[in-house]
This record gives C-alpha cells, sequence and structure tokens, in this order.
C-alpha cells in the first residue's frame, strides 16, 4: 500500500510540474481526472496492505437445538459415514446438517454418558467413536443401540485404573495412546485389554521429558508426544525416543509446553506453544527450525495456541486463547487475525478457540469456550471485483470490455467509457487513464473494446476512436487511426455525405488479432478489416460484403483458426472467414430452413480450442460448434442447459472443459459428454447485472443516412474473457469482473470425497422408528395396516445444507425419478401390498451427485384373507 500511494502522490506532483510542457499523462486542469485521482488516493490510505488470504472467508455461528445455557465446544469429530460429533459442556450431540441428536448422562443409565462434559473426541481407523467424559476414563460410542461402553472406569480392577487426567488420547491400529497430566503416557491394547504406564520421568529405559503430556499426534510410525518440558518423538517401531528442546532457538524455557501437534499437506509437522509460538519440523535436518510467532503484533497478550488445523489450501488455522482465531499462510509468512468484521476472516468474534477441524469437504469448523459453535460459510468458488465503490457523484464505470494481464501480472482493465485501469498485483489501483483533450500522449478514447500483446511485447488498446500502442514505461499512449488515404477505395464506392460516418465508424476498433506470420489485424464497426503494419505505421485494408453497403456488418471479433484462416464475426452478418493469402471470403449466414446453418447472424465471440475446433458465441441463439467435414453447425442453447442464449466469451480449462460467460451466469460445458453445469449470482458469478445487460438486438432503419443502425457496442454484448494462465480465468461484464481457477472449484478436486447420503428417520403415521447399525437400515417390513409412512434423508455435505437437493424414486410403484428439490422428506401412502425399492439420491450446492443412491427394501404385506 505505502508503494501504491507513493505511485498515486508522484503522478499527481509529475502533472503539476509538467503541465507547461505538455508532457504529463493527465492535466489537473481536467476536474473529473483531478477527482478520480484524489480519491484513489483517499481510498489508498485507508486501505492495508493485502497480506493475508487471497480472498474472505466468513463463519456463521451454528447454534444447537433448544440452547438454553451458554455451550462451549471441546472436540469436534467427523466419523467415517459423515455425521459431525460435537463434544461440549452440556453433552455430546451428533449433527446431519439439518438436525442435532444429543447424548447425555443419566445416573439411573450406567451405558450412558460418565458426564456431560466432553473433553475429548476420537474416531478410531474401525470407525469407533471414542469420548472422554470423565477425567481419567474413556468411552466408545455404540451405534446400534446408541449406548456407551466405558473403559478404565472399575476401581476394584487396579490393572486398569489411569491415576491421573487424561489429556490426549490417539490410536494406531489396536493400540490406544493415552497422555496424563500427571502420570505420563500409557498404552492400551484393545485386543489383550491390557493397560501400561510405559513411559515417564521415572521410566529408566524409556525417559519422556515429562509426566505432564498436554497432546499426542500419530504420523505414520511416529507418535509425537507434546509435554510442559519439550517435545519428544517415539518410534513405535523400535521404541526409541528423541527429544526436542525447542527453546534452543529463543531464550525462554516457557515455550518448551507444547499445546497442540499437526500436520500439513506438505507433511511438515507443526507445533503450537503455551506462549503463542509456531515450530515447523525440518525433516532434513530433524529440528524444529523455524519458528513464527503469533504474539508478535501483540507482545503483551500472553497468548497460548491452543489448536492447529490445515486446510485445502495448505493454510494453517490457529486457534488462540486470547487472540482467537488466525490463520497463517506459509508461503507468505503472514499471520491474518479474524474479527467480526474483518475483510478476510470475518463473522468471529475474538473468542477462546478450544478446536479446530477441517471436514471431509473442506468445510471448517471453529469450537469456542465462549460463543460455542462456528461453520465456514460457503467460500465464492467465483470472486466477484467491482474496480472501485465510490459515491455515487463519482461512480467508477463497471462496464468491462476488455481485460487482459500481462507476465509482470499486471492488469489491464478496458471500460466502456471510463478508460483504462491498471491494476498491480494484490489488487491495488495505481492508474487510471482517461483522455484529456490537452494531453496528446493520453489515451485516445475513455471506451477501450480490447486489449492485446503481440508477441514483441507490445501492448495495443482498441478504442472507440483509433488503435493506442501503450508505452507502459512512460505511461504514454500512441495513436493510429485509419486516415481517407487507407480508405479512399472504400470511400471512393459511397455517396459523399456518407464518407464522414464510414470514416469515423473505421476507427471504431473492435477487435484486434495476430496472426501466425505475426501480422497485426484489427476490425472496425465499420466493417473494415485491416493489416496493421506497426514497423511502418501504415493500414492495409481490405473490406468484405462490398455489395451490401447499407448493412451494419461491423466486425466484434477476429480469430485465426488451425489453417492461417482468420474467422470474422459481424454484427448482423454471420461469420466470414479470410484466406489472408488469396483476399478471399467464406461466407456463413443464419437460414431458418437450415437448423444445421449457423444459428444467429450476431456473433458475439469466436474461440479455437485446444483441439483446433471452432466454437461461436451469439448474441441470440447461445453457443454454436463448426464441423469442418460438412460445413456445418452444431448449437447448444438454453433449452440445452446453457445459462443464457446471449453469450460474451468462450474459454477452456485443462480438463477440455468449456466456460461460456453469458448474460445468464457462467456454464461449464463438457465437450465429451455435451454436459452443461450452469454457475450463476448464488456461486459468485456477478459480473452481469442482468436488467442492464443486452436485451433487444432489433435493426432499426435510419432514414436521414440511409443505413440500418448496429446495436450499441455498450449494450452488453461484447465477449470480454482472458485466461492468464492455466489457473486463473477471467471473465467481464458490466457489473465488474470475476476471477476463477477451474481446478478449485468444488467439482474439480481430485482429493474430492463424495459425501454420503443416509436415512435420518423413517415414520409411521408421524411416529419415528428406532433406526439400527448407524443409520444404515436396509429393510423394512411394514404391514397393509401401515399405510402412511415417510423418510427422512440427509446428504452429509455440510458446505450449504440447505441447498442440497434430493430425488426419490420407489421402485415397484413410481416409474420415474421424482425431480429434485431441497425437500429431504419423502412420504408414501396407500401403496399396495408388495416388494419395493425405494431409491434415495442427493446433489451438493456444486451440482455433486452422489455417486450411488442410497436403496431401501420394502415389504408390505397384505392382510391374511388376502393371501387364500
Amino acid at each position: 500500500m505505502t508503494v501504491a500511494l507513493f505511485l498515486i502522490i508522484l503522478n499527481i506532483i509529475n502533472m503539476m510540474i509538467n503541465r507547461a510542457t505538455k508532457k504529463t499523462v493527465f492535466s489537473l486542469n481536467n476536474t473529473r481526472i483531478f477527482k478520480k485521482y484524489l480519491l484513489l488516493l483517499l481510498i489508498l490510505a485507508k486501505s492495508q496492505t493485502v497480506s493475508g488470504l487471497d480472498y474472505g472467508i466468513e463463519f456463521e455461528r451454528i447454534f444447537f437445538e433448544e440452547e438454553q445455557v451458554k455451550t462451549s465446544v471441546w472436540a469436534i469429530a467427523q466419523d467415517s459415514t459423515g455425521f459431525m460429533w460435537f463434544g461440549t459442556n452440556n453433552g455430546l450431540y451428533k449433527y446431519d446438517g439439518y438436525i442435532f441428536k444429543r447424548y447425555t448422562h443419566s445416573d439411573q443409565d450406567s451405558t450412558t454418558l460418565l458426564s456431560n462434559i466432553v473433553g475429548k473426541l476420537v474416531i478410531d481407523q474401525k470407525n469407533n467413536l471414542w469420548v472422554r467424559s470423565s477425567s481419567k476414563t474413556l468411552s466408545r460410542f455404540i451405534p446400534e443401540d446408541e449406548s456407551f461402553v466405558h473403559y478404565f472406569n472399575d476401581p476394584a480392577d487396579s490393572a486398569l485404573v489411569i491415576k491421573s487426567t487424561i489429556s490426549s488420547f490417539v490410536f494406531k491400529n489396536d493400540t490406544v495412546w493415552i497422555g496424563t497430566y500427571n502420570n505420563g503416557l500409557y498404552r492400551y491394547v484393545l485386543t489383550t485389554n491390557e493397560l501400561k504406564n510405559i513411559y515417564s520421568e521415572s521410566t529408566p529405559d524409556n525417559p519422556i521429558s515429562s509426566n505432564w503430556v498436554q497432546s499426542l499426534f500419530i504420523d505414520n510410525n511416529y507418535l509425537w508426544i507434546g509435554t510442559n518440558k519439550g517435545l519428544d518423538r517415539l518410534n513405535l517401531k523400535t521404541a526409541a525416543i528423541r527429544h526436542f528442546d525447542l527453546s534452543d532457538n529463543i531464550q525462554n524455557r516457557s515455550l518448551n509446553l507444547i499445546r497442540t501437534i499437526c500436520k500439513d499437506l506438505s507433511n511438515s509437522i507443526w507445533v503450537g506453544t503455551n506462549d503463542g509460538n509456531l515450530f515447523k519440523y525440518n525433516s532434513k535436518t530433524d529440528s524444529f527450525t523455524e519458528n513464527f510467532s503469533v504474539n508478535a503484533s501483540y507482545p503483551a497478550s500472553n497468548n497460548s495456541i491452543l489448536s492447529l488445523s490445515c486446510d485445502r489450501s495448505n493454510q494453517l488455522w490457529i486457534g488462540n486463547s486470547k487472540l482467537g482465531l488466525a490463520c497463517f499462510e506459509q508461503n507468505k509468512n503472514i499471520f491474518t487475525f479474524a474479527t467480526k468484521n474483518h475483510a478476510k476472516i470475518a463473522g468471529i468474534d475474538r473468542a477462546n478457540i478450544q478446536t479446530i477441524f477441517t471436514d471431509r469437504t473442506g468445510t471448517i469448523w471453529i469450537g469456542t469456550t465462549i460463543t460455542g459453535l462456528y461453520k465456514q460459510k460457503p467460500t465464492p468458488q467465483f470472486h466477484h471485483y467491482l474496480l472501485t465503490d465510490t459515491p455515487d457523484s463519482l461512480r467508477t464505470e463497471n462496464n468491462i470490455q476488455a481485460i487482459h494481464k500481462d507476465s509482470n501480472e499486471v492488469l489491464y482493465i478496458g471500460t466502456n467509457d471510463d478508460g483504462l485501469y491498471v491494476i498491480e498485483p494484490h489488487k491495488e489501483i495505481l492508474r487510471h487513464f482517461l483522455h484529456d483533450p490537452d494531453d496528446s500522449a493520453s489515451i485516445i478514447d475513455n471506451s477501450v473494446f480490447d486489449i492485446f500483446e503481440d508477441s514483441n511485447n507490445n501492448l495495443w488498446l482498441a478504442t472507440n476512436n483509433g488503435l493506442d500502442k501503450f508505452i507502459r514505461e512512460e505511461n504514454v499512449f500512441i495513436h493510429y487511426k485509419l486516415s481517407r488515404n487507407d480508405l479512399k477505395i472504400l470511400l471512393s464506392k459511397l455517396d459523399a455525405h456518407k464518407r464522414d460516418t464510414f470514416l469515423k465508424k473505421s476507427n471504431r476498433i473492435s477487435s484486434i488479432c495476430e496472426d501466425h506470420n505475426k501480422n497485426l489485424w484489427i476490425g472496425t464497426l465499420s466493417g473494415v478489416l485491416a493489416r496493421f503494419d506497426y514497423r511502418n505505421f501504415k493500414f492495409y485494408t481490405y473490406r468484405y460484403l462490398s455489395d451490401r453497403w447499407q448493412s451494419p456488418d461491423g466486425i466484434t471479433t477476429i480469430v485465426e483458426d488451425a489453417f492461417g484462416k482468420l474467422w470474422i464475426g459481424t454484427v448482423s452478418n454471420g461469420i466470414h472467414i479470410f484466406n489472408p493469402e488469396t483476399c478471399q471470403y467464406i461466407k456463413f449466414f443464419h437460414k431458418s430452413s437450415s437448423p444445421d446453418s449457423l444459428p444467429s447472424q450476431l456473433i458475439t465471440t469466436i474461440f479455437k480450442d485446444n483441439s483446433d475446433e471452432m466454437w461461436i458465441g451469439t448474441a441470440k441463439s447461445g453457443l454454436s460448434k463448426y464441423n469442418y467435414k460438412n460445413n456445418s453447425f452444431k448449437s447448444y442453447r438454453d433449452t440445452d442447459g446453457l445459462s443464457s442464449n446471449r453469450v460474451t466469451g468462450i474459454l477452456e480449462d485443462n480438463n477440455s472443459n468449456l466456460w461460456i460467460s453469458t448474460t445468464g451466469g457462467l456454464s461449464k460445458f463438457d465437450k465429451k459428454t455435451e454436459s452443461i453445469t450452469n454457475f450463476t449470482l448464488k456461486d459468485g458469478v456477478d459480473y452481469y447485472k442482468i436488467n442492464i445487460a443486452a436485451t433487444d438486438f432489433t435493426l432499426k432503419y435510419n432514414p436521414i443516412i440511409g443505413e440500418f443502425l448496429a446495436p450499441s457496442i455498450k449494450m452488453g454484448f461484447r465477449s470480454c474473457s482472458y485466461k492468464f494462465s492455466e489457473n486463473e480465468f477471467y471473465f467481464g461484464g458490466n457489473n465488474g469482473y470475476i476471477v476463477f481457477n477451474p481446478a478449485d472449484l468444488y467439482f474439480n478436486r481430485g482429493e474430492k470425497q463424495t459425501p454420503n447420503i443416509v436415512l435420518t428417520d423413517f415414520r409411521i403415521f408421524g411416529e419415528s422408528r428406532r433406526l439400527d447399525n448407524n443409520n444404515k437400515i436396509k429393510n423394512i417390513n411394514l404391514t397393509y395396516k401401515d399405510y402412511l409412512f415417510s423418510f427422512d434423508f440427509s446428504l452429509l455435505d455440510f458446505t450449504s445444507p440447505t441447498e442440497n437437493q434430493y430425488s426419490f424414486f420407489l421402485e415397484g410403484f413410481e416409474k420415474k425419478w421424482g425431480e429434485a428439490s431441497t425437500n429431504r422428506s419423502v412420504t408414501y401412502w396407500n401403496i399396495p401390498p408388495g416388494k419395493y425399492t425405494l431409491k434415495a439420491k442427493a446433489c451438493s450446492k456444486y451440482g455433486y451427485w452422489t455417486e450411488k443412491p442410497l436403496e431401501i427394501n420394502i415389504t408390505i404385506t397384505p392382510p391374511f384373507w388376502k393371501t387364500w
């Protein structure tokens, strides 16, 4: 931010000093420009340097049902089925995304929890849930009858008694490793029912640093042991112990109280200490060589790190006793702290963060001792940006018509009527270029239709008043315009009163393209195709459709195909394929009588994919693919699933999917299956305001000039898309632009695990019946008297449960699947006696359906007299 302020101040000073010599890029005499610069200065002065997460993450508080008292969340786990479990001061909770089921202590039932304070939860390798609800005992949950079996709870059996409070426990196959606060480390073997205190300070052969064991972590064949006197590592195969004294790194003995241990996606071990320090293990040197202090910005906070968790982006989430939630970005060595309204991590106050958990779908859960449970809100997969958020009197134009990013990661944005924006990395607006009639080196026009960087790294702008070359080092523009001499042959064919109009429209440059011979081609809204020799500053013009002078045949886009021919899209005359060697055209028009012809005359974009196939976007008729073999077109419209028939941009990802922007959203088109997945406003695709976008492309005839008027370029059919890399796609519209990485999208993640759909309730006449075997019931037997029965299901994807969709099919009674909806319940009545199979499937927020439907066999027996 400091650099940004410096550059803006420098630009303003430069304007003042050099105004007399006309060397400035801007003139202070232009009040609008000065206000814009002053506004940018104020915006940057108020902003902070981008120093945290690339995109904001927001948390929402989750309330337990009938929460009468303050609930402290001490532990979080997820079983292999997908259910979430929460250990609290008010019992144990099981959560399916919709309903919490609570398990509590009862003095009258020894198979319930030993107390309502559940401080630790662990899922073992066999999907058993283990609970610490009493200081010196562990309990295992039995899902078949929803009871608990207790261990180390019989004082009479001295061989199976733990003598100190359990601080932590972990599993390795059938062995439980148990850490205590005053009696070291225990090992319990489930198969032999043998408990032994084998590692403590007083153990001669196998000493650990301290009897105060705070934390345990299993990493393959190593057990990491965090104590109040440092960190130990136990080799489970050889029983060798290695001690790490973290205070060797800095002069603070209290750093050796190890609160928590975790492993990141790079298999690095991280340790959090009582003094708010993070240590990272270096496997090459077998030491903890890196230290990061959470308290560096808050030296008087006396903060402790209580929990650590790594998310899917390999960011480390840190739960602190005083400073609340923080995120540590390893690649930047930056801490970002959450506050209620933080720009990067919002929705959670600074609270005592007791536990952090990342579930199977990447959702982050936070347990606190003060304000209970929090869950990460769905992170937008598409990140929407406006240029600035300014007062109405100085509102910045957000109608984006062109986007380009150079090798220095500088972003260039061309707008409809607000000039050129140049944005440095970290989204700080440093320069805004507007046309200044008093400055010949300013941008030639405020409407920028295309931005193109040629093979020699020259940056070209197609504007409403000519072609500009932007000299980035000097912040000046060199102008090139088609002259009467360049157009003399074409002008000679026009009536005198039409020549000025034609000349003006010929400098409305709409598209720029470089061919394989490094020739630069431009298209204009007068229908002139020109080759520009920028070495000799000369245009060579080519006019097609010379027999249709009255038609609005402006060029919208130019793309070179695999054969060196130029595909030219037009405003109202379809596609023309130009051969530069022969100067001949092949023309494709829409024919209403031919379904395999070009679907529309108004072409918004043309795209050559990685297989050299040509794809065409239209303003009225969706997407079309050209077939080279028979010169035909296959079209895909909204009736085929496209988000809208008004296509504005096309890009392709690494998986050969096309990404198609429309005025109705963004569509992912799978070329192999021809399936379409749409993303709209709810997903963060907000680059178009539909009420402002083009809604009418009717051509109007102007009798004064004797021509049809083409739709205004401001009407929203501009193609605006840019692929900076395989991981960075841009789409722009009249409401800013969006950025996304296709590989980051939910369904493209390689590690994605399909969530389970489970049966959560079964009712007969509205009365719930008990579900055995952890909700995995397979067969239900009913009689003819049970003629009204219902089922509730849950997709165990907690990203946004209210947006999960469900579909049902009672095989043997129904002929097809029911329509998908967010209703997770299904009810049947008066079903004839017989055998049926109820099938249920579900779809997550991001369009991911369960791989296999859940099936339940239902048998309805008839009355006895119908069996005769």
